[in-house]
């Protein structure tokens, strides 16, 4: 009977690299040229108990989280780049009276939600990183290649305190 539960369960259609969406509050262009992402691998340290005899590996005691990182494409008014931009030295050490305003008005944290679709273009498993603030934001490499379809892109990496999973099918 337990085996029966799993079959029913069974998905067989395989996860496609372009459906998913991200999504985070203070960047509305990002939802629209992101073209990559990793979702980040979670590790823990095992503890180790000394006995006479032989060492016992024993389960950690708190998950690390490696970072979330994105690639997204760049329009020519380089509208995403910019917010991330001001995103990240919002959660540095303002400069002047209009960045601190900026920083405070704004906040400095923000969740994201990664979705991942079905091939029905139905949202399937939403994940949302919570308290997100940027660590990186790549430069932008002008390189001419002889073809003018090449599209620029950037890449962003985020740290955050931990993750969701929510299922909504």
């Amino acid at each position: 009977m337990q085996n029966d539960n799993l079959l029913l369960n069974f998905n067989d259609n395989f996860l496609q690299e372009t459906k998913f969406s991200v999504t985070i509050q203070g960047l509305p262009y990002l939802s629209y040229f992101s073209n990559s992402l990793t979702i980040p691998g979670v590790s823990t340290s095992s503890a180790q108990l000394s006995t006479p005899y032989s060492d016992i590996k024993l389960g950690g005691d708190k998950l690390e989280y490696d970072y979330l990182s994105f690639t997204f494409l760049l329009d020519e008014d380089l509208r995403v780049w910019e917010e991330s931009y001001k995103w990240l030295c919002g959660v540095t050490y303002p400069h002047d009276a209009t960045e601190y305003a900026n920083q405070s008005k704004a906040g400095v944290y923000h969740d994201a939600i990664v979705a991942f679709n079905t091939n029905n273009n139905l949202e399937n498993i939403r994940f949302q990183f919570k308290n997100c603030s940027p660590v990186s934001l790549s430069g932008i490499d002008m390189t001419f290649t002889g073809n003018a379809m090449n599209v620029l892109t950037s890449q962003m990496v985020l740290a955050y305190d931990n993750f969701t999973i929510e299922r909504k099918s």
